[in-house]
Parts: structure tokens; sequence; C-alpha cells
């Protein structure tokens, strides 16, 4: 998942960065914990 760049604002882009990198592991580690549950 690439985010594109805004040339607006580039603390908002930063700030959005790393909240999309927070939500992105958690999403993932729920995800993964769902498939194992389902398949073991």
């Amino acid at each position: 998942m690439k985010l594109v760049p805004s040339k607006s604002s580039h603390k908002g882009e930063g700030l959005l960065r790393d909240l999309s990198s927070e939500v992105g592991r958690q999403a993932l580690g729920q995800m993964s914990a769902l498939i194992y549950q389902h398949i073991g």
C-alpha cells in the first residue's frame, strides 16, 4: 500500500504515515490471529 505524498502539508503526511503503519501492524496482527484460529 503506497501513500501518495501530498504537497499541501508535510507534517500531516508524516503523521498519516505513522498512524497508518501503526494501524496496519495492529490489523495484520488481528488478521493473522484470526487465520491461525480458523486453521488450527
